[in-house]
Parts: C-alpha cells; structure tokens; sequence
C-alpha cells in the first residue's frame, strides 16, 4: 500500500487553510503530502498486495478496493500489471489505464481474463504522454465508450476472447500526435460491440484482424467513420485461415446502414487476403475476401498432357497427367485417379508440382 500523495502545492480549498497544513506537515516531519480534495475519492493502482488481482485490496490506494470516482492504472512504481478474473470489478466513473498523474505516474496495462469489469464512464487508454494496453482473453467488459491513444501516446485494446460493450464510441487515436490500435485476434471473442460508432478520430488509428483457422470475430457497431487524415490503418493477416474461400465480415454496421469519411489510407493484408470492400454483395458490411493457401480451387479440372486435349472426368477409367487450373498459389501435394469415384479401384497416383 502507497500513502496517496501529490508533489504539487496544496490545493486551496484545503479544510484548515495553507498554514494549519503546513504546521500538521512539520508535526509528521514532512512525511506526508495531500491530494487535491477532488481526488480523494480516485483509487490508484499501487501493486502493493500479493498477488497482480484486481480482486485484492491492497494492491490499491489505501488499501481499498474502488468504490467511487476514477481508477488509475500506472505500472510506473510496481511491476504487477492488474487483472480481473473472476467476480466483478467495478470502476465507477472513468478507467485510466497509462496516465502521467500523481506519484503512481506511468505506462499501464490491464489483463481481463474472466468475470465482469463493468466502468461506469469510459475506458481511456494511454493518456498524457504515457502508453497504455488492455488485453482481454475472457470475460465481459462493459464501458460506456474506449478511446484509444489520447495527448501525444500510444493506446492498445487486443481482444482474443469474452465480450466487449461500449456503450457508445470506439475510438481510434483521439488527438493528432497520438496513435491507438484496436486488434482483434481470432474466432474466440463471442462479441464486440460499439452501440454508437466506431471511429478514426485524430492522429494514426490502426484496426487490425488476425484470422485463426475459421476467420475472426467482427466488430459490430452503429456506423462506421474514417476521418479526413492520414492515419486509418487496415491491416488483415489471415495466413493463419484453413476455411474456403468466403468474404469475411470485418465491421458489421447494419443496424443504420451507415459509413462516413473516406477509405482507408493504408491497407495491408496478408497473401491469403484481398479484395476489401465496404458493403458490395454483404450489403453494409465491411468485408474482405480471403483464400487459404493450402485449398485447390473449387473448380479442379483434369486434362490429358497428350492426344487431344479434351477435358476428362474424375470417373475417365484411364490414367494421365493432370494440371490444376486456378489453385492459388503453386500447388502441390498427390494426385491420385480410381475407377468408380472416390472409392473405386486406384489406377494410379502422383505427385503434383508447380504447374503440372
């Protein structure tokens, strides 16, 4: 546990006046100094228990577990970084995770890996010129808006499983020299939500997918906006997807039909992804097609190397080269040929190379 305490001059306002505090300051040898009246409701993450659990009083400001105010999360004077698990943590008014305030000053991160964080205001992300990051593996979070990278910093939020609500923004990069990312890793999240609007305010903004084997989990909000600036960043990595061919949702905005702004302006996307698009055959919906690189084409045809050309039937009770037409990438692998269909008689097999 930290005493709360402030480097700046006491605060007018201070129940006693400057000079009854500075003569309680010389009675305790100068050994403590007073927060502001304002902030004495705030909690402020101070690592000072046993284990890194949100759950555990002492690792907060006079050893209390946060019941009013804001909640500051800066990993400047401890290495535990705090995590919710189980049961319900609760932020009454705003969750700062990295700040540049008071005495526990510094970058921050928070883990959610179970249970409820439910914040009554926001959640901001990287705030006065201090990096913050929230990963979030399991659980609910409930918020009423996540502004990412805000003043001159850097924010993240990467979410791989449980669920997220924002009540109402999602905001990527809130000021001009500030960046934010939003990452979204794998099928395994149940849902993410921004009920107002997702949005590229300010600064570099990045939304970032990282497909598993069966695609990733979309983000469903309101209304999509792309500011006017230079930073709205997409980046698609599916080199992970085993699934067919399909167009996967990214951004569902169907609720209002409605997308703002311009295109992105940066897209990268892995080998296996293309073709990105906002509505088009998914109607409201921003999409990108992917292949998985270890799948033929849907359309596999057999052709003779020799005679005339024609194409032949998987049934064709004789043997030949084949080609593959409109694999992607170089296939390879086995070829083989049977009599009757799949589970007629081999009549022979081989290997199949780049081109032949």
């Amino acid at each position: 546990m930290k005493d709360i305490s402030h480097t700046s001059p006491i605060q007018p306002g201070f129940s006693g006046g400057l000079s009854a505090a500075l003569a309680m300051s010389r009675s305790l040898a100068a050994s403590l100094v007073l927060l502001p009246t304002a902030l004495l409701a705030d909690s402020f993450w101070d690592g000072g228990g046993s284990a890194s659990l949100w759950s555990e009083a002492a690792n907060w400001s006079d050893d209390v577990m946060p019941s009013s105010g804001n909640v500051w999360i800066g990993n400047g004077q401890t290495s535990k970084i705090p995590e919710v698990n189980a049961g319900t943590a609760s932020a009454p008014s705003t969750l700062y995770v990295g700040h540049n305030r008071y005495g526990w000053a510094g970058p921050g991160s928070l883990t959610v890996s179970g249970g409820t964080l439910q914040v009554g205001g926001g959640i901001a992300v990287g705030v006065d010129w201090k990096n913050g990051a929230v990963t979030q593996t399991g659980g609910q979070v409930n918020a009423g808006e996540l502004d990412l990278g805000h003043e001159s910093n850097f924010g993240s939020y990467t979410i791989s499983g449980g669920a997220l609500n924002a009540g109402g923004h999602l905001l990527l990069s809130d000021a001009g020299t500030s960046s934010g990312l939003f990452e979204v890793n794998g099928s395994g999240a149940t849902s993410i939500t921004a009920s107002y609007q997702l949005r590229f305010r300010n600064g570099t903004g990045e939304l970032k997918y990282v497909l598993d084997a069966g695609g990733v989990t979309p983000i469903t909000a309101a209304r999509l906006i792309l500011s006017t600036g230079a930073g709205r960043i997409l980046t698609v990595d599916a080199s992970a997807y085993t699934g067919p061919p399909a167009d996967i949702v990214l951004v569902d905005y169907s609720a209002t039909g409605y997308w703002d702004g311009n295109p992105f302006s940066a897209v990268n996307l892995s080998a296996n992804a293309s073709a990105v698009s906002f509505g088009g055959v998914l109607s409201n919906r921003l999409t990108v097609h992917v292949v998985a690189a270890v799948l033929p084409a849907t359309t596999t045809t057999l052709v003779r190397s020799s005679g005339t050309g024609t194409t032949s039937t998987f049934g064709e009770p004789l043997s030949f080269d084949v080609t593959v037409s409109g694999a992607p990438g170089s296939p390879t692998g086995n070829v083989s040929l049977r009599d009757g269909g799949p589970s007629g008689a081999p009549l022979g097999s081989g290997t199949l190379s780049s081109g032949a």
